[in-house]
């Protein structure tokens, strides 16, 4: 066991308390300007993730922007601020 400085800190990658899927801990670790891509066969809900990315801001305070794919293959979510 060892005290982490700041900077291995911020470049672990953590994960939440909870039953979280992976696409959501992937939003929640977004850093701002990435993009994440999500394809359908990742997506295992019945309903888009923009409900999802609703939920992650109300907890978080993180605003994201998703995008349907021309192709319906799946969606582009982008963290803006």
């Amino acid at each position: 066991m060892k005290i982490a400085d700041p900077e291995e800190y911020s470049k672990a990658r953590k994960r939440i308390e909870g039953n979280w899927s992976p696409v959501t801990i992937a939003i929640i670790n977004l850093q701002v300007g990435q993009h994440l891509l999500i394809e359908k066969s990742d997506w295992h809900r019945k309903k888009a993730p923009f409900d999802l990315v609703r939920l992650i801001k109300k907890k978080t305070g993180h605003t994201y922007l998703v995008e349907s794919l021309l192709d319906n293959t799946g969606w582009f979510v982008t963290r803006t601020q």
